[in-house]
Formats: structure tokens, C-alpha cells, sequence
């Protein structure tokens, strides 16, 4: 049976009723695709309010700090379950430094991959992206918009057979959203194109998760709820 990877950015969630919408979305696919993974961002702008309130009362990179930033994923997956549960639809959730993936010395990544193989077969898997652990346990950030990075490296490890980037456009254009109309729309890129294309100032995925993907050859999908799309291969 196949294995679906959904990362639901921050763009889609800027209030606690979005997660209804989401809910629904996952709720129409589940009984086809079971096996499913869901990583969530933090609502939108919250991550923001979450540096603030830390650095106003340190700058000095710790622990604490990084629990602090942890909270926005971590509501997240919290609201996403209620509303799922809202739905009847069973769930699992991954956070914190319980997420099940973890960060070596030497810069690689391991998933828990027997937790998250067991957790598949009892419902939808909700994931708190932006943060893994190291070996002590401690929170790691994946840097902003690390909740690709997340998706991603899921993808990787457990061989997904779909990875889908789910933002607020329906894929990639050759502009900003933020300079006006969208311009011309790819359907599908290469890593270099879509690293070119990051390049040029249109950050449409995270260059970290975008530069694994590449090197791990792990093809994934930007696109909007209505399911079209952009293919990175």
C-alpha cells in the first residue's frame, strides 16, 4: 500500500478554523490513502511572534529557546488532531522531542522508522515539522521553513511514494506572489531548475530540503489543496 507525505504550510493555517479545512481535506482522502503522514507548520506569522518573545529576553541560542519555538508546530499538530477527531478520524501525533527524527554529529539524519511503520497502521501520522533532535534529546531547529525540510526527509527515509508540498499556490511560477501577478507556471522542474529559480529570489521551497532532495534524488510536489501542481524531479 502506498505511503503519501502531505507538509500543510503555515500560508494555509492563519486561524485556529483553517485546521476544520485541513481536517475535511484529509478526511476525503484517508479512506483511499491510508497511509498517511501529515507534517504541519506553525500558524501563520507565529514562529515570528515566537523569536520575538525570545529574544527579548535572550539572544544566547539554549534549550530553552528552542522549546520556545517548538510551541507553534507543536499547537499545530494539537488542533489538527482535534479536528480530526472532531471527524472520527484516527490519528497519531509526532512532536516535540518525541518526532522520531534525529540529527548525528556529523550532520545526518535518522527516522524512527519502526515507530513511525506502527503508527501508520492505527490512522493519519500528524508530524510537527521545523524541529528534530540530536542524541541527548535536545530540540534542533531545520532553519525557516524547515517543515519542508521535515517532509522531505520523511520521504527519504521511509521511501514515500508521493511527497506533496502543500502551500497557498497552486505550484511554481517564474515570479514572486508578493510582486504582483504570477507569471509563467512550470509544471514540472529539475532540482537545478528549481534551485536556479530559488536563486533568483523566488523561495517557494526551503534551499536546504530543496539541496537533499537533490542529493538523495527524492522527487516531491508543490501545489495548493485543488491537488495540481508543480513535479520537482
Amino acid at each position: 500500500m502506498s505511503l503519501i507525505i502531505k507538509k500543510i504550510g503555515g500560508s494555509l493555517l492563519k486561524s485556529d478554523k483553517d485546521f476544520n479545512t485541513i481536517a475535511a481535506y484529509l478526511a476525503e482522502i484517508y479512506p483511499k490513502e491510508p497511509r498517511m503522514i501529515v507534517v504541519v507548520s506553525a500558524l501563520h506569522g507565529k514562529t515570528d511572534q515566537l523569536i520575538r518573545e525570545a529574544e527579548a529576553l535572550s539572544l544566547t541560542p539554549c534549550y530553552a529557546r528552542e522549546l520556545l519555538l517548538s510551541l507553534g508546530e507543536q499547537k499545530s499538530c494539537a488542533l489538527l488532531g482535534l479536528a480530526l477527531e472532531a471527524l472520527r478520524i484516527p490519528y497519531t501525533i509526532f512532536s516535540g522531542t518525541h518526532v522520531g527524527l534525529s540529527k548525528g554529529q556529523n550532520g545526518d539524519y535518522e527516522v524512527d522508522k519502526i515507530a513511525y511503520e506502527t503508527a501508520l497502521q492505527n490512522g493519519i501520522v500528524i508530524v510537527s515539522g521545523f524541529h528534530v533532535v540530536d542524541k541527548k534529546l535536545n530540540l534542533v531547529n531545520l532553519g525557516r521553513g524547515g517543515s519542508d525540510f521535515t517532509a522531505i526527509l520523511l520521504a527519504h527515509a521511509l521511501k514515500a511514494d508521493t511527497c506533496e508540498l502543500i502551500k497557498d499556490v497552486p505550484g511554481v511560477f517564474n515570479t514572486h506572489p508578493e510582486w504582483g501577478p504570477l507569471g509563467q507556471f512550470f509544471k514540472t522542474l529539475s532540482f537545478k531548475q528549481m534551485l536556479e529559480l530559488s536563486g533568483q529570489g523566488v523561495p517557494v521551497v526551503q534551499k536546504e530540503a530543496l539541496v537533499f532532495a537533490q542529493q538523495h534524488h527524492v522527487p516531491f510536489r508543490i501545489t495548493d489543496l485543488s491537488g495540481s501542481g508543480t513535479s520537482i524531479q
